[in-house]
């Protein structure tokens, strides 16, 4: 069996010109949070995203914690 694509419009992140950008941005680490990723792709690129949709975007792109999430003391 073959599974069809859903129908539905393509989201704007998905254009070439804006993952080339997002992954020359990563390089670069031209940011080091979520909200100023967001911000920068408002302002270039016109898209607006909620945080679980930043964080799925940058995710997607190969982005990585660069601070551990912190932990409970007596965790440790």
């Amino acid at each position: 069996m073959r599974r069809k694509k859903a129908p539905g419009k393509a989201s704007a992140m998905q254009e070439p010109k804006v993952q080339a950008d997002i992954a020359q941005g990563l390089r670069e680490g031209r940011w080091r949070t979520g909200p100023q990723f967001a911000a920068w792709i408002k302002e270039t690129h016109g898209i607006e995203l909620c945080s679980t949709q930043t964080c799925y975007w940058l995710k997607k792109a190969g982005a990585a914690l660069k601070v551990p999430r912190p932990v409970h003391t007596k965790k440790r």
